[in-house]
């Protein structure tokens, strides 16, 4: 009785011309109901065409999983500028220009599907609060500072669950100040204890030449 009284409402208006024709020409009764999947044909709509009355259900289209490919997610510090000087008061030079400063999240060889990797919930700023475990270490040639994240290490984590790889034992967050420690005893030397402020996730593929593509020392 609705759909009547709505018809002849709408019949009786004179908000839209021609409506009195379009329900003689269109006649059947309205369906509410969409048909089970199991009724469906391969165009998306009823099999049988008597169920399917006047409404047009909605076409089911399957949603193909992105490309797989290498991923390599960082955050570059916001506040290098701090950090860079403290370097130069410990007696490091060549130091890494500061736009290049950044902490590695993941960086999975293994090709996988990004759009399974779900969205951080630390947002566009993480921020390690002054003070905690801090190191330096040297990593190859690398010279990093070693700090403790809670955050970072779950980010890591929930990466690897959707289908990153790591190629090192563990996952410890740290920041690569510079790649020449010349003569500098790094155990004289007092770890950066400053806070420590990160930018939004950045998400590219592996680049293993990387390093050849830095920028000039500062």
């Amino acid at each position: 009785m609705l759909a009547e009284g709505v018809k002849g409402w709408l019949t009786n208006t004179d908000l839209f011309p021609g409506i009195d024709k379009a329900y003689n020409t269109h006649s059947g009764p309205l369906t509410g109901s969409e048909p089970s999947a199991d009724n469906l044909g391969p165009d998306g709509l009823p099999a049988d065409p008597d169920a399917r009355g006047n409404v047009v259900p909605f076409r089911r289209q399957a949603t193909a999983d992105a490309a797989p490919r290498t991923l390599y997610v960082s955050r570059k510090l916001k506040n290098a500028d701090d950090v860079l000087a403290w370097a130069k008061d410990q007696g490091f030079a060549n130091l890494m220009p500061a736009g290049e400063l950044h902490v590695t999240i993941a960086y999975s060889k293994a090709p996988l599907d990004w759009m399974k990797v779900a969205p951080t919930w630390q947002g566009e700023e993480l921020k390690v609060d002054a003070g905690g475990p801090r190191l330096m270490e040297q990593f190859g040639d690398a010279v990093v500072l070693l700090f403790a994240s809670s955050d970072l290490q779950w980010r890591h984590r929930e990466i690897g669950e959707a289908g990153a790889t790591w190629d090192h034992p563990d996952y410890q967050p740290h920041v690569t100040i510079t790649w020449d420690r010349g003569d500098v005893d790094l155990s004289a030397v007092q770890a950066y204890n400053g806070p420590l402020v990160f930018g939004p996730e950045i998400f590219a593929e592996v680049d293993e030449d990387w390093r050849a593509k830095l920028p000039a020392a500062e």
